[in-house]
């Protein structure tokens, strides 16, 4: 089913409603950086596992896919803002339990936002700990791939579909003024946490994610896979971790 839910800048954002309509669980789903509500398949996957036990909830964020909004007005704070607006119309509109399941970037929504009353929460391809590394691998991507990197004006970011993403200065601002362990600290003792670090995982790399893992609060689990889960082996095997986690 598909809806349109208002942020609170009267934005619209595109949102899907599938799966088991009369499920006692909702699981909504938060995608990364200048992607969609399909995560470039991975979601769509991962739904499709979970359909028959689980209400899926699946948006694209303010900016991006079919919702309204600029690209270059997106940063975490906004998206945050696009985040409350989605779990607000899942509360008026379902009952029982709200899970989380959150890739890339989006992980660091969810951390800002620290939303309550979230059963369950699983993180994959999180930003390492290190934004400074973090925003240096994403400068060279963007510069790879024949774009431009302008932290004061709008900055140019071809991605593998063929489109070009803006985006704003407000972005860098808002990633460098971001302690994804500082905020980590603050959400995950009020839910269930599950972090996947792929192993193979050419955007974020391997460095950085030591105080993730010694976090005593949230479960850390080590997976093979690159960072949106390429090879249908390492994708199916970590689906089948997950369904695991959200039926206990």
């Amino acid at each position: 089913m598909e809806i349109s839910i208002k942020n609170k800048f009267g934005e619209k954002l595109d949102a899907v409603v599938e799966g088991r309509m009369d499920a006692d669980t909702t699981v909504v789903f938060v995608h990364g950086l200048g992607t969609s509500k399909d995560e470039n398949g991975l979601f769509v996957d991962i739904a499709a596992s979970l359909a028959d036990k689980f209400r899926i909830v699946r948006f694209d964020f303010s900016g991006y896919g079919k919702s309204e909004g600029r690209q270059e007005d997106v940063d975490f704070h906004k998206q945050a803002e696009d985040l409350e607006s989605v779990l607000k119309y899942v509360r008026q509109n379902y009952s029982g339990q709200i899970n989380i399941l959150a890739h890339s970037m989006g992980t660091s929504v969810v951390s800002l936002l620290s939303p309550e009353g979230i059963t369950k929460t699983i993180y994959s391809g999180i930003p390492s700990t290190d934004y400074l590394d973090s925003m240096a691998r994403m400068k060279d991507r963007i510069s790879s791939r024949g774009g431009t990197v302008n932290e004061a004006g709008i900055s140019f970011y071809p991605r593998k579909d063929g489109a070009v993403q803006k985006i704003g200065p407000t972005f860098w601002r808002v990633r460098r003024e971001f302690d994804p362990v500082v905020a980590l600290r603050k959400y995950a003792p009020q839910t269930q946490l599950t972090i996947f670090k792929s192993l193979q995982d050419e955007i974020t790399g391997n460095e950085g994610f030591a105080a993730y893992k010694d976090m005593k609060e949230l479960n850390y689990m080590e997976v093979n896979g690159t960072h949106g889960f390429s090879d249908p082996a390492d994708r199916q095997a970590v689906i089948k971790i997950i369904m695991g986690i959200l039926e206990k």
